[in-house]
């Protein structure tokens, strides 16, 4: 495990076990050109947790919030009421600690950064060198980029965090995990 910083003041935590030569700057990654759906409210960023609709019904009343302003799917919400996805108008309410916003006729739910983070650590735990390609794609899902250059996968965890697999063939075959590598920018 390796920790390194670079001029761009980004921290990385590498874990490399593999004979797959390291990537220089040319080869990394792009910055993603889309973010988790997000909409702001009272001031902190919800997201969307990826699960199915939300098996709840809720009524919607007269001072039900609605999405006031949306921006692309390339930016963060600054605004409260803003999305990066949705129509303006669209309802949305409180629910425990969470958003439900009713959006392509079905309530779906949006949480805080922390509680996505709780969501998806046991995924990410269950990730190591080794781990083939379709569990990879199983526990997190589709890719945020997936790389033409070399066989590996690109998550955007936030803003600021990004996640990196980097595959190779394990002996018979088969699609692994090699590389893992957690980017935190901090600007």
């Amino acid at each position: 495990m390796a920790f390194s910083c670079n001029n761009s003041s980004s921290l990385s935590i590498e874990e490399n076990h593999s004979t797959i030569p390291a990537m220089d700057n040319s080869q990394q990654p792009s910055p993603p050109n889309t973010y988790l759906p997000q909409i702001m409210h009272d001031g902190v960023i919800y997201y969307f947790d990826g699960n199915n609709p939300m098996n709840e019904e809720f009524e919607l009343t007269e001072d039900a919030q609605r999405i006031q302003t949306t921006v692309p799917l390339s930016q963060i919400p600054t605004e409260n009421g803003q999305a990066n996805f949705g129509e303006v108008g669209a309802p949305y309410i409180r629910y425990d600690d969470s958003i439900a916003v009713l959006w392509n006729n079905k309530w779906n739910h949006f949480v805080t950064m922390q509680e996505l983070l709780l969501q998806t650590e046991s995924a990410w735990l269950q990730i190591h060198l080794g781990t083939p390609v379709e569990k990879v794609h199983e526990l997190l899902g589709e890719p945020t980029v997936v790389s033409s250059g070399l066989w590996s996968d690109y998550y955007t965890i936030d803003e600021f965090t990004h996640l990196s697999f980097i595959y190779g063939q394990d002996k018979n075959g088969i699609g692994v995990v090699t590389s893992i590598m957690l980017n935190i920018s901090v600007t």
